[in-house]
């Protein structure tokens, strides 16, 4: 292989590690999004589940120990 040729290989690669670091961070933005999505679905409804909920703080106490 001459230098030209790696010259080429090292400019086609080089090309190829900006497509997967864009591709990371498009995954990355997408994943920040759909966390930030389930966590507003879930983290509602779990508060909602508690909130009428009276604790026997006898009982809890006696499960602790």
């Amino acid at each position: 292989m001459d230098f030209r040729e790696e010259e080429k290989v090292k400019h086609e690669l080089s090309q190829l590690e900006v497509q997967v670091e864009t591709t990371q961070k498009e995954f990355n933005i997408k994943m920040e999004k759909y966390i930030k999505l389930l966590h507003k679905a879930f983290n509602s409804n779990i508060a909602k589940a508690y909130k009428d909920i009276i604790f026997n703080i006898y009982l809890i106490n006696q499960i602790i120990v």
